[in-house]
């Protein structure tokens, strides 16, 4: 049997100033905690035994709502700064009674920090026809990076690597029209589209797992009476490749595996509500 205990203390503070109706500004400071725990994927039982130890991060942010022109318009924007301390990630261990003499386990072995900032803006352009967007930037970094993921036993400097998924740009435009005179219920469709910038999804940035640029477009027209809603969708319009995840067998090994972004689709959905 194994067994371990976690506890940590996350404190958060916030401030808050309405300068004038329509206008407030805040800022927080905040820390998080990822549980500690044990490796459910596992090449003996000794690595399945051993535990990793929590991930805490430290979340410093400030911004500003508004809220404009009778309500029709919202705009937000927050700029924020995330550490990461002893990052959780999986890494290769020497382990003698596991078949391959090693396993594959979550450790602490990194440190990184993200900044980015954050615009939001939603605007009801008429009475019938609203517009979304957003826009991210994001750096992200590792501080510290040590890491085992040949199996050999001796850690090396990954500091170098490129987080996961951290595209430096994202953005949304969106544009609902709300169809007039319906009877029963309601009707709209809705048109966006959806920007992610060029990331990694292998933890050691393999170029066959690298995502290029790649702006999603989706559509749909829905119907709504009573507690039933009927959609006709088209995702992924442009048919955009690229994978969502992505996992290197070990650093050195001859390849790597990744699932693909789903492509083109055209669906019907019914959902009902109790």
């Amino acid at each position: 049997d194994a067994s371990a205990d976690w506890s940590k203390f996350t404190p958060k503070v916030a401030l808050k100033y309405q300068v004038n109706p329509d206008v407030m500004v805040y800022g927080l400071h905040s820390q998080g905690y990822r549980s500690g725990g044990f490796n459910g994927r596992w090449g003996s039982l000794n690595s399945a035994t051993v535990p990793y130890d929590p991930e805490t991060v430290t979340n410093t942010e400030v911004g500003i709502k508004t809220t404009l022109r009778d309500n029709r318009i919202h705009f937000n924007m927050t700029v924020f700064s995330m550490d990461y301390e002893d990052k959780q990630i999986d890494v290769d261990v020497v382990d003698a009674s596991a078949a391959l003499g090693r396993s594959t386990v979550a450790a602490n072995v990194a440190e990184a920090t993200f900044r980015g900032l954050e615009l939001e803006l939603h605007a009801l352009v008429s009475e019938n026809f609203s517009i979304d967007a957003n826009l991210g930037t994001l750096s992200a970094e590792f501080g510290e990076f040590f890491a085992d993921f040949t199996g050999s036993g001796v850690d090396a400097d990954y500091s170098y690597l490129e987080p996961l998924r951290a595209p430096k740009l994202t953005w949304t435009v969106g544009g609902t029209y709300n169809f007039p005179g319906i009877a029963r219920g309601e009707a709209y469709v809705r048109a966006s589209a959806h920007h992610i910038g060029k990331h990694h999804v292998s933890q050691l940035n393999t170029p066959t797992t690298f995502n290029d640029d790649q702006t999603l477009v989706d559509f749909s027209v829905n119907r709504i009476i009573n507690d039933a809603k009927v959609s006709v969708y088209g995702r992924n319009l442009t048919d955009e490749d690229g994978f969502t995840v992505g996992y290197d067998v070990f650093a050195g090994a001859a390849w790597s595996y990744a699932m693909a972004r789903a492509p083109r689709t055209w669906g019907v959905e019914l959902t009902y509500s109790f």
